[in-house]
């Protein structure tokens, strides 16, 4: 009985990543700045992962309490992982959220790369091409 708690921060950290990995398939460009569009997108992407990963995080640390031994140190990394993860999250944010300047660019610029890429590795070659397209329009 004791591995179900375990057995549930593990599926619990594994949903809290898959967002992380992932592209904003909602993403659809209007009007011609493209750079505020992707800047709106990756806002609102980060938000949202740090939603499910603060989700993730309040039933971990609970939980903790009621673990020993081996189940709580594995526990606690994980929970000290998601904490980072939660601090890179909130970093992106606030540098997202101000007025653009070099670092905003450089981080959206790899984000959009990387989101490309998980929609080629996804099969929606039709959303990479779009996001490509974008990208180019920003000047980045």
């Amino acid at each position: 009985m004791r591995a179900f708690p375990i057995l549930l921060l593990m599926l619990a950290v594994s949903t809290a990543q898959a967002g992380v990995s992932t592209y904003p398939s909602s993403y659809h460009p209007s009007g011609s700045d493209y750079y505020e569009n992707l800047r709106k997108a990756k806002v609102a992407w980060l938000r949202a992962n740090l939603a499910a990963v603060n989700a993730e995080l309040a039933p971990d640390r609970t939980g903790l309490a009621s673990l020993s031994g081996h189940a709580a140190r594995a526990a606690k990394t994980t929970i000290d992982r998601l904490t980072v993860e939660t601090s890179q999250i909130e970093a992106e944010l606030k540098v997202m959220s101000g007025g653009r300047d070099a670092r905003q660019e450089a981080l959206l610029k790899r984000n959009v790369q990387s989101w490309i890429g998980a929609a080629r590795r996804g099969g929606n070659g039709a959303q990479a091409i779009r996001l490509m397209r974008d990208l180019e329009g920003t000047g980045l």
